[in-house]
């Protein structure tokens, strides 16, 4: 690799710096209806959850 190479700007895609001034912006709030409590969002994702865990037992190193 010679000093051209390391002096290219990434394609904005890789750039890991492309959303910084999006950073300091506030979350967006839903306009058209409430933010489901933490308790129900963990419900609606505990099936998959299951699923995470077979499969690292599956591929858990034996004794």
């Amino acid at each position: 690799m010679n000093d051209n190479d390391q002096s290219r700007e990434l394609p904005a895609e890789r750039d890991p710096h492309r959303y910084d001034d999006m950073l300091p912006l506030p979350h967006p709030e839903p306009k058209h209806h409430m933010r489901m409590p933490r308790a129900k969002r963990a419900a609606q994702f505990a099936p998959f959850a299951f699923h995470t865990e077979k499969r690292d037992a599956e591929h858990a190193p034996t004794e």
